[in-house]
């Protein structure tokens, strides 16, 4: 049986080649891969706002876009709601307003009054954006997106700038509206724990491609663990045996031990962590550490210093091997060069458990 969404496209955008090609069902895909990698530009491919020079995209018996027959449905028409990180809620409409001005394209009143409810914004209907937190502006922006009683929902990272508790109570609600709707969507992000906690498929995103397609599934099985991960291409993977103790959780690994705090979602166990190489940070020699990251602090070499186009990629040995990106307009750039031994620290709210939230 064939899937309810099948795209391809290839396009060249400055100096990237996409060549992605891709298919689900009535479920979460996750697009997961580094910034630039080409993740957003395959949701505007989606939703109609950027054309490629070869394309097609079918959702369930629709054709959206079809290059080698000259098919091209124009945004409005698609049927594609698509929410970005900015959430661009109107400040001079209503919480009702808001989520009525979603309708105007296919969704009814019946509609605005049920998703009002679903997102849990019953009694702040007469409210204006800036008299709402951000979870509820976040839930107001989910809400008038689902109003319109889409084909397919596209997110664009909505929930990076939300703190650790609410990012978690967000997920938790998108996937019981995802359950309940069957509305398939396609979420975007960066972050392990949201593809962990919301996706059933996910794309592997670099330079353009997708490098790998798995369940999430997979990721819990052992045997395949390591390709799973690998796929990812980036960052720093870290298996241990997650504790409690008195302070909080720690993970204890074969090489040492990293403290992650209190967090109330975890359970002990055998776990998979992520830490991308941006959270790892230098440790400055001449001014005090942190309280907040003192007791993840390791010493390394440094033994490849790689130049991207907005930070610096090192290389990094200690008792196991670090990746650690250095931005540009830090003070410490010009003293990483290969064999300089060197502080760094994890912060704790940083240490991704890969499948805590499974």
């Amino acid at each position: 049986m064939r899937s309810f969404a099948e795209v391809r496209l290839a396009h060249q955008i400055g100096g990237m080649d996409f060549q992605a090609e891709f298919s689900m069902d009535r479920e979460v895909g996750v697009l997961f891969g580094p910034s630039g990698s080409g993740k957003t530009t395959i949701l505007r491919t989606l939703a109609g706002l950027l054309r490629p020079r070869d394309v097609f995209i079918r959702l369930g018996e629709r054709i959206l876009a079809d290059s080698r027959r000259g098919v091209w449905v124009p945004p409005h028409r698609r049927r594609v709601s698509l929410c970005f990180q900015s959430l661009a809620l109107f400040p001079h409409m209503t919480v009702l307003e808001n989520v009525a001005f979603g309708a105007r394209y296919g969704g009814t009143l019946d509609s605005v009054a049920r998703w009002v409810e679903l997102v849990r914004l019953k009694g702040l209907e007469d409210r204006y954006p800036h008299q709402l937190s951000g979870g509820q502006r976040q839930r107001v922006a989910l809400a008038r997106a689902m109003a319109s009683e889409p084909d397919m929902l596209l997110l664009d990272e909505p929930f990076s700038a939300l703190d650790g508790p609410l990012r978690r109570s967000l997920r938790r609600e998108l996937k019981a509206i995802q359950r309940g709707s069957g509305i398939p969507v396609i979420y975007v992000t960066h972050h392990m724990d949201d593809l962990c906690a919301l996706g059933d498929v996910v794309f592997v995103v670099d330079q353009g491609r997708i490098k790998e397609t798995f369940r999430i599934e997979e990721m819990l099985d052992p045997s395949r663990t390591a390709s799973v991960y690998g796929a990812l291409g980036w960052g720093n993977l870290v298996e241990g045996d997650l504790e409690r103790r008195e302070d909080g959780w720690h993970l204890l690994c074969a090489w040492g031990a990293l403290y992650l705090g209190d967090r109330e979602e975890l359970r002990g166990g055998r776990v998979v962590a992520f830490i991308s190489p941006e959270a790892v940070k230098p440790i400055h020699p001449d001014l005090p550490v942190d309280s907040r990251i003192v007791r993840n602090v390791f010493r390394g070499v440094v033994e490849e210093v790689l130049p991207m186009p907005s930070f610096v990629r090192l290389e990094v040995r200690s008792e196991r091997h670090w990746q650690v990106d250095v931005p540009r307009s830090s003070s410490l750039l010009g003293e990483f060069v290969e064999g300089v031994d060197w502080a760094f620290a994890v912060p704790p709210d940083r240490i991704e458990v890969a499948c805590g939230e499974c």
